[in-house]
C-alpha cells in the first residue's frame, strides 16, 4: 500500500475571511444578498438547502459541493485514490485543515520497512502483554494446591497409557532368591548393591558363589591393570621430569661456559693491555685481540722481540710503516731493510695474522721453537745461536705470561 505522509509541522493559522457590508456577495445560487461581516456555518448550510441552481451543472444540481485540492477535507479524488492503495496519514489524527497536507509516497523498500515494524509492535505488545500476566495474581497456597492438582491429572494420564499399552494385570514383581548360605547372603548383597547383575532366574547356590568368584576375579584384574597403568603414567612423568631437568642442566652449562669464556675473553684483553701499554702495538690491539687466541698470542710476543712493540720498526720517507715483526713481502710500498709498509693498522694485522695462523694450523707450528721459520726461514745457520736462542726465550715467556691464569 503506497503511504502518504503528512508533516507534522505547523502552519501558519487561517483567520476567517471578513467581508464588507456592503459588498454584494454571490453565492452559489447565483443570487446577490446582503450577508453580515462574517460568513457562519449556518449560513453556508441555509444557503446550499435553499439552493434551486448550480453553475456546475445544468441537468442536476449536487447536494454536497466540494472543491478538489482544497487542503481542507478528503476530497473525492483523494477517497478513489485510496481505494488503490493509498491512504492520507495525519501525525495528529486529525484532519482539520489548518496544516497543509504533502503527499509523499514511499518506495517498496520503505513500505515493507513499514510492514515490519508494526508487526514487531504488535509481537512486542504480546510479550509484554504476557510478562504482564506471569502469576495471574496466585497466592502460594492457590499455587500449591494448581501444582499438586496437575501432578495428580499427569499420574492418571500416565497409568491410564501403561494400562492401555500392557493391560489391567500389570504389575510391579521381584525375583525370589533363596540364599541359605553366608555365601548367598553376601551375593544377594553384592545383587542389592549394584555390583552383580540382576538376573531374571533364581540360581542355586554354587551357581551364585561361582559368579561372586568370577566377579572378584573380574576387580581383581581391573585392579591390577589401574595400577600397572598408574606405574607407567608415574615412569613416564618421571623420565620427562628427567629430560626436563638435564635440558635445564645443558642450558645452564652452556650459560655458564659462555660466561666463563667472556669471563677469559675479558682477562686476556685486560692482560694484553697491560702488558703493551705506553708502547706504539697499543693502537693496534684492539684489531689484534679480532683475531684467533693462539694467533693474537704469537703477534703479542713474536712483536716483543722483533721491534720491541713498535719502537724498532721500518719506514719509508720518515714514516711508520706498520710492521712490527719484520715481515717480509713483495709490495709496491717497500721500507727500511727490505721489509714490507703496511698502509694502516688493519692491514697489518690482518695480513700478519694471515700468515701466523697459516704456520699454527697449517704447518702446526704451535711452539716457539718451531715457529723460528719466521727469524730463519728455512734455516737457522746464518743466525748466531745466541740470538736463536734469545729469540726463543723471548717469544716463550710472553707467550706463557698470556697462557696464565693469574
Amino acid at each position: 500500500m503506497d503511504i502518504i505522509q503528512i508533516h507534522p509541522y505547523p502552519a501558519r493559522p487561517r483567520k476567517r475571511r471578513v467581508i464588507t457590508r456592503n459588498r454584494p456577495f454571490c453565492d452559489i445560487s447565483g443570487k446577490k444578498t446582503d450577508v453580515s461581516a462574517l460568513m457562519r456555518h449556518a449560513d453556508v448550510q441555509e444557503a446550499r438547502e435553499s439552493v434551486v441552481q448550480t453553475f456546475l451543472g445544468k441537468e442536476s444540481r449536487t447536494k454536497h459541493f466540494v472543491t478538489e485540492e482544497s487542503y481542507t477535507y478528503i476530497s473525492p479524488l483523494a477517497s478513489y485514490a485510496r481505494g488503490f492503495g493509498r491512504e492520507y496519514v495525519d501525525a495528529r489524527k486529525r484532519f482539520d485543515g489548518v496544516h497543509v497536507r504533502s503527499i509523499q509516497h514511499y518506495s517498496q523498500h520503505e513500505r515493507l520497512y513499514v510492514a515490519l515494524d508494526a508487526q514487531f509492535s504488535r509481537i512486542r505488545t504480546q510479550i509484554r502483554a504476557l510478562r504482564n500476566m506471569r502469576s495471574m495474581d496466585l497466592s502460594p497456597v492457590r499455587m500449591w494446591q494448581m501444582s499438586m492438582a496437575c501432578a495428580m491429572v499427569f499420574g492418571m494420564v500416565t497409568i491410564s497409557m501403561v494400562y492401555k499399552n500392557f493391560g489391567n494385570s500389570v504389575q510391579a514383581k521381584g525375583v525370589p532368591t533363596v540364599l541359605p548360605t553366608n555365601d548367598s547372603v553376601s551375593v544377594a548383597y553384592e545383587v542389592q548393591q549394584g555390583r552383580l547383575p540382576i538376573l531374571d532366574k533364581v540360581f542355586s547356590e554354587e551357581e551364585l558363589v561361582e559368579q561372586k568368584r568370577l566377579h572378584d576375579q573380574k576387580v581383581t584384574m581391573e585392579l591390577e591393570q589401574a595400577a600397572q597403568e598408574q606405574k607407567r603414567l608415574e615412569q613416564e612423568k618421571k623420565v620427562e621430569q628427567e629430560k626436563l631437568v638435564a635440558a635445564r642442566q645443558k642450558k645452564q652449562a652452556e650459560a655458564d661456559a659462555k660466561l666463563l669464556a667472556q669471563q677469559d675473553e675479558e682477562n686476556f684483553a685486560k692482560k694484553a693491555r697491560e702488558m703493551v701499554a705506553g708502547y706504539p702495538i697499543e693502537e693496534m690491539l684492539p684489531e689484534i685481540l679480532k683475531q684467533d687466541r693462539e694467533v693474537a698470542i704469537y703477534m703479542i710476543a713474536m712483536a716483543k722481540q722483533e721491534s720491541q712493540w713498535g719502537k724498532r720498526v721500518p719506514v719509508l720517507n720518515g714514516e711508520d710503516c706498520f710492521n712490527y715483526w719484520g715481515f717480509r713481502a713483495k709490495r709496491a710500498r717497500m721500507g727500511s731493510g727490505g721489509h714490507t709498509c703496511f698502509d694502516s693498522h688493519a692491514d697489518a694485522v690482518q695480513t700478519v695474522g694471515k700468515r701466523v695462523h697459516n704456520l699454527i694450523y697449517d704447518y702446526k707450528r704451535t711452539t716457539p721453537e718451531r715457529m723460528l721459520v719466521w727469524k730463519c726461514g728455512s734455516s737457522c745457520a746464518g743466525h748466531s745461536p745466541e740470538g736463536v736462542k734469545n729469540w726463543v726465550n723471548t717469544v716463550t715467556m710472553y707467550r706463557d705470561a698470556l697462557k696464565s691464569k693469574s
